[in-house]
């Protein structure tokens, strides 16, 4: 069986823990006369399941390419008429527009993925039950919005068949060519010329901070995007709440210019309102993401307050166009406590005349204004409302578990993790508060030893974790050595290794490169929730100091992440300040300049007797090791 029918089969069993079915959605949903496209392991599955729970299922088929025809697996007979089906679920998603493009103009009905019906549900049980407790506990209201696809609609333009007669050149690079088409569309902009085309269609890379994705920043004439947040045109000079609006192409404005995206269309909308509070839009839209999690890491990084609106656009994009499916998630919406927005009817009934996609996914800013508008008309009552009805939610006694926040769920499976972390467990000692630091010492100084030293005051127990990769230029063999005799007289504190899962090749591969880090932007958010959400909980630490970084971007960068990250999992961070020699922080690496200087009295001043000793004994003769 594949990789994709691999995903739907733990997909599935996602589903049936939580005590659900796949086919309680064709079920709600009404359909009667249903077609299975496929035999698979899981097609056959869900045909078992309707047929139990009453819902006769018309025909499983199979195409056979050497009889040229779609075949009944049970009677074996030609199906050549797809109009008696009001719905066809195609269960291999990589043959999907095969099979819609060959079926599509014999029949009306439905035409459906199982794989994507089963990854929304998993999305709705793992992830926007989470979203809608977050924003609710802030004392904050959240909106999904639901955008339809040129496919989707019953009324074309001769304009829009035009374009679904050459989709597939309609890429980004032709685009930028600035096409003919375009002039219809954009060419309202009193600046529009082959360079605003240009620009409008070239995004800002996409980068992660704190594991957060978004894009980075870029300042132009047409664009504008400060950490991760792309410009609203009209703010107000004063707001006292916000709307967040997170999401795709279409939540972020692709193929138009800041004044003219969702979120200036909404901002001017609240603006010229006299009876709505005093919002501010800010656009967090990522052109390109089409990972719900990272919608979830998004909404989580948000600086919520009472009497915010998120806005989640394009949350079902895995559908893959069909729209009784999606009256199925919005009463799933509601259960959730999140407000349902279909903006289907405000982009198939828009205006006569008027022209809104640039192509057949992507509408330009006539469509965004009138998405604007909908949304505008769907939050109301909420952009009105007086502060005291957003009432934040109670909070929950459980901080955020590993299950929630990390980046690759099998990450569980990787091979030791699980044995690792049983190591840990029995290493456990009930001490009351306990810490954690994690060093490489590369090699131990005097400054680690402050920092140890200062930790260990603050706590009743603390672990050292040493970093256990090897590619630093003292082996961890020594490194470890070294910092167990520099600690011998602490009488708080256990030294373990780290071992493959704190900052390791695994976790935190950029930490080995340091190639220009100046200019890189690092990430090393998984690291950190996996000491969060699985080391921390084993051994009970429930805070954890580093020492600030004046030199490192890279040790830097990652100090942030520990402050941003660790909270969400009960852990505490606390940065420490270091001891300096000279006016200069004591580091490591400047113990391996002078090492490599073979300067012995001024490395005495910073490291302590044990790492003293070792350095002249492995670098302190003409025939010992000597640094390179």
């Amino acid at each position: 069986m594949g990789e994709l029918n691999d995903e739907v089969i733990q997909g599935w069993a996602r589903i049936s823990e939580a005590g659900d079915t796949p086919a309680r959605f064709f079920i709600e949903s009404g359909y009667e006369r249903i077609c299975i496209c496929g035999t698979s392991d899981d097609g056959m599955q869900l045909h078992k399941e309707l047929e139990s729970r009453g819902v006769p299922v018309k025909g499983v088929v199979q195409k056979l390419e050497a009889l040229s025809g779609y075949f009944d697996v049970n009677t074996f007979e030609r199906i050549t008429d797809f109009s008696i089906f009001d719905i066809i679920i195609v269960t291999d998603v990589s043959r999907y527009e095969e099979i819609r493009s060959e079926l599509g103009a014999q029949t009306t009905a439905d035409m459906i993925s199982l794989g994507g019906i089963i990854a929304c549900m998993c999305d709705i049980l793992d992830i926007y039950g989470k979203m809608s407790n977050h924003t609710a506990r802030a004392g904050a209201r959240l909106y999904f919005a639901r955008y339809p696809r040129m496919w989707e609609l019953d009324r074309f333009t001769n304009y829009d068949l035009t374009l679904q007669s050459f989709h597939s050149q309609l890429t980004i690079d032709f685009m930028k060519t600035n096409p003919k088409h375009l002039e219809v569309v954009l060419g309202d902009h009193p600046r529009f010329s082959a360079e605003y085309v240009r620009s409008v269609f070239t995004c800002p890379p996409i980068i992660k901070k704190a594991g957060v994705i978004m894009h980075s920043d870029l300042q132009s004439e047409f664009i504008n995007v400060v950490n991760g947040v792309r410009m609203t045109a009209d703010p107000p000079e004063r707001a006292d709440r916000s709307v967040h609006i997170l999401g795709q192409c279409v939540a972020y404005g692709f193929g138009t210019d800041d004044g003219r995206t969702i979120a200036s269309f909404l901002q001017r909308r609240i603006n010229a309102s006299p009876s709505m509070a005093s919002y501010r839009v800010l656009n967090y839209g990522v052109w390109g993401c089409d990972e719900r999690v990272e919608y979830w890491k998004k909404i989580r990084s948000l600086p919520l307050e009472r009497g915010d609106i998120v806005i989640l656009i394009e949350p079902f994009y895995r559908l893959l166009l069909s729209r009784r499916a999606y009256r199925f998630f919005e009463k799933e919406c509601a259960r959730l406590g999140i407000t349902y927005c279909d903006l289907y009817e405000v982009i198939n009934n828009r205006p006569e005349g008027l022209e809104v996609f640039l192509d057949c996914h992507h509408v330009g800013p006539a469509g965004f204004e009138l998405i604007a508008g909908k949304l505008y008309e769907a939050c109301a009552a909420d952009l009105s409302a007086p502060l005291d009805t957003f009432v934040p939610a109670a909070e929950t006694d459980r901080p955020e578990t590993a299950n929630d926040a990390i980046h690759d769920r099998s990450i569980e499976e990787i091979s030791g993790f699980g044995e690792y972390l049983q190591m840990l467990r029995e290493m456990r000692e009930d001490a009351g508060r306990i810490g954690a630091v994690v060093v490489n010492c590369n090699p131990f100084t005097l400054g680690h030893q402050y920092l140890i030293r200062s930790a260990a005051a603050q706590v009743d127990l603390l672990y050292i974790f040493v970093v256990e990769e090897d590619k630093s230029f003292f082996p961890f063999r020594d490194r470890f050595m070294l910092v167990q005799a520099g600690v011998a007289n602490f009488g708080n504190v256990r030294v373990i290794p780290s071992g493959r899962f704190i900052i390791s090749a695994l976790t935190f591969p950029e930490y080995f490169s340091k190639d220009d880090p100046d200019s890189v932007a690092i990430d090393p958010s998984r690291d950190v929730e996996l000491f969060g959400g699985y080391i921390a909980p084993a051994l009970g630490i429930s805070v954890r100091f580093a020492g600030h970084e004046p030199f490192c971007t890279y040790t830097r960068q990652y100090n942030e992440a520990m402050r941003t990250i660790l909270p969400r999992f009960g852990v505490r961070f606390q940065e420490l300040t270091r001891i300096e020699s000279d006016s200069e922080a004591i580091s490591a690496s400047k113990v391996r300049r002078l090492l490599k200087s073979e300067d012995f009295e001024a490395i005495r001043c910073i490291v302590p007797l044990s790492t003293y000793e070792y350095l002249v004994a492995e670098f302190g003769g003409s025939s010992m090791r000597k640094v390179a």
